[in-house]
C-alpha cells in the first residue's frame, strides 16, 4: 500500500522551490501519492477527500489502525506562507487545526509552526526565553485602522508618525 501526501499550497500546486523536495519524495517512495490542494480554493469537503477518497471515489482509511507500517497513512504538508492576506491566513490556520484536530492527520509545518510563523514578535520571545539568545528589542505597532482591500490590515502614514513619536528610543533596524 501507499502513503497519501496533501500538498497544501497556494496558487501553482509545484512553484519551482518545491521542486527539488517534490523530485526526493518521489525518489524515496515512488509509491507515494501526492494530492495537490489549493487553499485558496479549499474547503473542509475537498480537504477531507484529499485525505480520504481515491482517484476512483473509494474511502480509504487515512490513519493506519493495524499498525502495519505498510498500511496506507496521510500526511499534509502545508506550504502557504503565513505572510498571505489575513483572510487566508485565517483560513488556513483553521485548515490546519481541521486537519490536526478533527481528522488526526500529521502535518508539517503545522499549527503550531504556522502560529510562530506569524508573529516577529513571538519569535524573539522564543529566542530569548526557550534558546537564551538576545535579540533586538521588540515593539508591536497595531493598527486601529479596519481597512482591509484583501491586502490585510493598513497602517496610516499618521500611526506610524504618532508610534514613532511615542518611542524616541527606537533603533535600527526596524521591521514593520
Amino acid at each position: 500500500d501507499s502513503s497519501r501526501i496533501v500538498w497544501l499550497h497556494y496558487g501553482n500546486p509545484k512553484p519551482r522551490w518545491d521542486d527539488n523536495v517534490l523530485k526526493h519524495i518521489r525518489k524515496i517512495a515512488p509509491e507515494a501519492d501526492i494530492v495537490p490542494l489549493d487553499a485558496s480554493s479549499a474547503t473542509f469537503e475537498t480537504a477531507r477527500a484529499a485525505i480520504h477518497h481515491t482517484h476512483d471515489g473509494n474511502f480509504e482509511s487515512s490513519q493506519a489502525s493495524s499498525g502495519d507500517p505498510k498500511s496506507k497513512r496521510a500526511v499534509v504538508v502545508n506550504r502557504v506562507s503565513d505572510a498571505r492576506a489575513p483572510s487566508l491566513a485565517k483560513f488556513v490556520t483553521t485548515l490546519l487545526a481541521f486537519f490536526e484536530d478533527v481528522l488526526k492527520i500529521d502535518v508539517v509545518n503545522g499549527s503550531k509552526a504556522w502560529r510562530i510563523g506569524m508573529s516577529k514578535s513571538l519569535q524573539g520571545e522564543i529566542l530569548e526565553g526557550v534558546c537564551g539568545l538576545e535579540h533586538p528589542r521588540t515593539n508591536v505597532l497595531r493598527s486601529s485602522v479596519k481597512e482591509t482591500n484583501g491586502e490585510g490590515t493598513k497602517l496610516s502614514g499618521k500611526e506610524v508618525l504618532q508610534f514613532m513619536s511615542r518611542s524616541s528610543d527606537l533603533d535600527y533596524p526596524i521591521l514593520v
